[in-house]
Parts: C-alpha cells; structure tokens; sequence
C-alpha cells in the first residue's frame, strides 16, 4: 500500500497515477511492468480482504491496456479475492472514479464476463 493511498473510515482511496504509476502495463508481473496483476496484488486484495470498500481513481493516466483492466479489476473475481455474484455487489465494493465513461464500462465487461463464468462453473 503507497503511503499515499488515503483512507475515509471504511473506504480506502486508490489514486492509480499518483500511487501506482502514470503508465500501466499489462496483465502479469512476469511480462510488464506496472502490471495490473501487481497492481491488483499490491493495491487492492489485502483492503478487500479486510472488508474495506475502495475507490479506485482512473483520471491521472495517460492510459490503459484492456490486459491491464481485466487482470486488475476482474482478477478481483478470478483469484476469489472479491466474492461477488453480479455486478451490483461488485460496485458496492470497488468504486471506480473517472471522467471517462467508456472506461468504466469497458472494467464493468470484463467484471460482469468474469462473475457469470464463476456462477457458471
């Protein structure tokens, strides 16, 4: 957790650019830097975990890989860090922040395809 990452009672702030890295790269540690497997690791399962609701804020990067978003986000839901049933109760958890609808819905596809693969399974 960067020393940045502040904290309002039971919600836990996420800034990806100022406390992770302006430049993500892809999905694994082993094949990019700044992936979203460590940032996902490092930033997010040990506060869910803890049942602290995080909000993630997106806007202070350049951009985004769709390997990053997925690994990231619905690796929450794939590595059981985040035991959720839809989309709904994904939200309530992890709140993402940013001025850029089309990435909130491009994190929600792959959240939303990830839970109906574990219900399915």
């Amino acid at each position: 957790m960067s020393e940045k990452t502040k904290r309002d009672n039971n919600i836990v702030i996420i800034d990806i650019g100022k406390d992770f890295g302006r430049f993500p790269g892809g999905r694994l540690r082993a094949s990019a830097k700044l992936s979203g497997e460590e940032f996902r690791q490092r930033f997010m399962e040990e506060e869910l975990k803890n049942d602290k609701v995080l909000k993630v804020l997106m806007d202070n990067v350049i951009s985004y890989g769709s390997s990053f978003l997925d690994e990231a986000f619905a690796g929450l839901v794939r590595h059981g860090a985040l035991k959720v049933n839809s989309l709904d109760e994904f939200t309530k958890r992890v709140i993402i922040e940013t001025s850029k609808p089309e990435l909130k819905k491009q994190i929600n596809f792959f959240v939303k395809n990830e839970i109906e693969r574990k219900v399915n399974e």
